[in-house]
């Protein structure tokens, strides 16, 4: 009699890119909650990625309810390896297998993506489509997998991705008090995170989009965080060698207001009308300190000028319009006299 070989078998939740501000309320992260609690009682082990916000809140779900998984990284995306995925989604290693996709150097990043996806609708045995863009990549890769279990039962209509997240102020709509404060003030000016906050794990990030009806990492929600913590946590991100910094304007909110606007490159406004200001005068003593603006080549900066206070001038933008100061690693604010400090909201609700 030939052996038969009993075998766990993989299933894979499918999304096309969603909407960027999701929350508990939304319907296709409530599919997802189903699907893997579907998963859950018939014990398959659940194929997934990090890297991208669909991908991870499957894997932080099936975290959630410890549900054995398979996760797909490859260069240039993080978590990456076992340590590091185990500490973001807060879960046993024994919970969870890693396999490694070599990206490779002339392979673009959509080609990357693509090679992912495709990895993980062959490694399963039965794909579960929720949310899917009609004739994009989910669809193809379901059409071309004619040899697997298809269950739709948790399948719901595709959402466009974009709703309006982007806005814009005019002068006109700026109160009596905005018009008053005049160049006072240095501001950090915030805006909404699409991404865990620069201190946050992945799995906290994700369980509160699970707990919340709206979603829960906008500007405002931002500001409020900053003021409970007291404190302004650093970001290395597009910062010189990867450096922690915290960031200033000392434009006048009346003239940073034309700079609030929508960057389709990152998929979110370069500013918002949520801030801190700190007392103008206050700023050297603190170590909030000028940038200093390069056009082509950083040896243009004077040579006793820090790295991390250092910035191109620019190619798509201009940058030196922001008139930019930084603070080197996290900012706190309970040392600062309240006299000192303004919040700057939308409105006044």
């Amino acid at each position: 009699m030939p052996t038969i070989h009993n075998r766990q078998q993989h299933a894979a939740i499918l999304l096309s890119r969603q909407p960027l501000q999701p929350s508990g309320n939304s319907p296709w992260v409530k599919q997802v909650i189903s699907a893997v609690r579907w998963l859950k009682k018939r014990d398959y082990i659940l194929c997934s990625s990090v890297g991208m916000q669909t991908w991870e809140l499957i894997t932080a779900v099936a975290a959630l309810e410890k549900v054995p998984l398979k996760i797909f990284t490859f260069d240039g995306h993080e978590p990456c390896n076992e340590a590091e995925v185990a500490y973001q989604f807060e879960m046993d290693t024994a919970l969870f297998t890693l396999a490694e996709l070599r990206s490779g150097e002339s392979r673009s990043r959509e080609e990357a993506l693509s090679q992912r996806d495709e990895r993980i609708v062959m490694s399963a045995d039965i794909l579960i489509p929720i949310s899917i863009k009609p004739r994009g990549n989910m669809s193809r890769l379901m059409g071309s997998s004619r040899d697997k279990e298809i269950l739709r039962e948790f399948e719901i209509e595709h959402e466009t991705r974009e709703k309006p997240l982007a806005y814009r102020l005019t002068d006109d709509q700026l109160s009596e008090e905005i018009k008053a404060v005049g160049d006072s003030y240095i501001t950090h000016w915030t805006r909404s995170y699409h991404r865990p906050w620069p201190d946050e794990r992945l799995i906290d990030y994700y369980r509160a989009i699970l707990a919340s009806d709206k979603y829960p990492r906008n500007a405002f929600e931002t500001l409020k965080r900053m003021a409970a913590a007291r404190m302004i946590i650093a970001s290395s991100r597009h910062m010189p060698r990867n450096e922690p910094t915290v960031s200033f304007s000392d434009l006048p909110p009346r003239e940073l207001v034309p700079l609030m606007r929508w960057r389709a490159r990152y998929s979110q406004m370069s500013f918002e009308p949520y801030g801190i200001g700190i007392k103008r005068e206050r700023a050297p003593e603190l170590g909030i300190l000028p940038v200093h603006y390069y056009d082509r080549k950083i040896e243009d900066c004077p040579a006793d000028v820090p790295y991390w206070l250092t910035q191109s001038s620019g190619e798509r933008s201009d940058w030196r319009q922001e008139r930019e100061y930084r603070y080197r690693g996290g900012f706190r604010l309970d040392t600062i006299s309240p006299d000192d400090l303004i919040l700057f909201c939308r409105s006044m609700d």
